[in-house]
C-alpha cells in the first residue's frame, strides 16, 4: 500500500522572499539535509540543473541526486526527481511555496 506525506510549515516571510531562496541552488545545502552539494550547471534553479550530495539517515550516509524537473514560477513551485543510492529510492517530489498574507508562506514538500 503507497504512502503519501507532505511535510508543511508556515514561515514568517513573504512568498517572495521563499522563492528567491528556492531558486538560488547554491543554498540548498544551507536549508535541506544535502551536504555541500555539487550541482551541475551551475546556477539559478533551472529544468534540468542536477544536484548530488550526501544525506544521513539513522546514522548512516547516502547518496542523493535531486534533477529539476519544473520550474513553476506562476505557482512557486519546484519539481524535482529524487534518487536515493544505493537503496534504489525514486521519488517525484515537489516543494511549494503559498503566500497565505503579506508576511507568511505556507512550504510544502511532498
Amino acid at each position: 500500500m503507497p504512502v503519501s506525506v507532505c511535510p508543511m510549515d508556515v514561515v514568517a516571510a513573504p512568498v517572495e522572499k521563499v522563492w528567491a531562496i528556492l531558486m538560488d541552488s547554491a543554498q540548498y545545502g544551507e536549508w535541506s539535509d544535502m551536504r555541500a552539494p555539487t550541482i551541475t550547471p551551475p546556477g539559478p534553479t533551472v529544468p534540468g540543473q542536477v544536484m548530488e550530495s550526501g544525506t544521513s539517515m539513522l546514522g548512516l550516509i547516502f547518496r542523493v541526486r535531486l534533477a529539476v524537473r519544473e520550474v513553476d514560477v506562476e505557482h512557486h513551485r519546484v519539481g524535482f526527481d529524487v534518487d536515493l543510492m544505493p537503496l534504489g529510492i525514486h521519488n517525484a517530489a515537489s516543494i511549494t511555496a503559498t503566500q497565505l498574507d503579506a508576511r507568511t508562506t505556507r512550504v510544502a514538500y511532498g
